[in-house]
């Protein structure tokens, strides 16, 4: 037995070597010199695929928790008593103030104001302790006055979240060079889709589980805390400069991983 052990663990050890090389392949591509070249001086190409790769299961992890809010917001004002004028008030506002939210981001990151800091605070720290606000808003407040505490959360949550996607954008600008972007991101939203398909069924059996509107107040609360805990998971194993004009301007060392770091124990605490 033990002289055949070798013969099958080596094959094993092979097997998952190569998966492990097609899994990073597909998620940051494989190596290409004419992309390592397109990036910022100074900026090496191991640094670019970590942080391409923890941008990735970033947003594998967001959209996950995403599946677990974003389809059960209409139906959750609905066990508050809401009624249809007031869902249709909801969706108006939480598009509006998600409009509105990219003018003031746009304009703090020409202003030179931190990107980590834009994206962790807003994003990362208030965006979440909205979520906790909304879980407890039965225990607060009653009828009419619910209703209209959760529709003024959840617009808030949607321009606080933009605010920080102009400062998001720049950053994955300088970690995906322009001759590779249409792969990464194809392949980064194939497995976003593949998330929301698998997570969303699972949020939906969560609340029948826990009844209404406990199972919605259930699902918000796991995402306040959990999901935040699986990123700053992700956070640690990070170790890049992203901010490099800022850094090389200021010589402050900024990287995605204190970024994600601090963007999900935010989120933690606020849980």
């Amino acid at each position: 037995m033990s002289s055949t052990s070798p013969q099958i663990r080596r094959p094993a050890v092979g097997a998952v070597a190569v998966l492990r090389q097609r899994a990073d392949e597909f998620i940051v591509g494989p190596p290409d010199p004419a992309a390592d070249a397109e990036l910022p001086a100074g900026f090496s190409a191991q640094d670019a695929r970590t942080g391409r790769k923890m941008v990735w299961l970033d947003g594998l992890v967001t959209s996950a928790s995403e599946s677990f809010i974003a389809n059960f917001i209409n139906p959750y004002a609905l066990t508050l008593g809401a009624t249809n004028a007031q869902i249709g008030w909801l969706s108006a506002l939480t598009n509006l103030a998600g409009v509105i939210g990219q003018l003031p981001g746009a304009r703090l990151d020409e202003r030179g104001v931190s990107r980590k800091r834009l994206v962790m605070v807003c994003g990362g720290g208030i965006a979440r302790l909205l979520l906790i606000a909304m879980a407890l808003i039965p225990l607060v407040f009653g009828g009419g006055a619910a209703i209209y505490v959760f529709i003024a959360l959840i617009a808030l949550r949607s321009f606080m979240n933009q605010i920080g996607v102009p400062a998001w954008s720049t950053l994955a600008a300088d970690l995906v060079p322009a001759s590779i972007r249409g792969r990464y991101f194809a392949s980064r939203n194939i497995a976003l889709a593949i998330a929301a398909l698998i997570i969303t069924p699972l949020a939906g059996r969560l609340a029948d589980l826990l009844g209404l509107p406990r199972g919605y107040q259930g699902n918000l609360l796991l995402v306040g805390s959990i999901a935040n805990l699986i990123v700053a998971d992700l956070a640690r194993q990070a170790g890049i400069a992203i901010d490099w004009r800022r850094h090389a301007a200021t010589g402050v060392p900024v990287t995605l991983g204190s970024l994600l770091l601090l963007w999900g124990w935010m989120g933690w605490v606020g849980g």
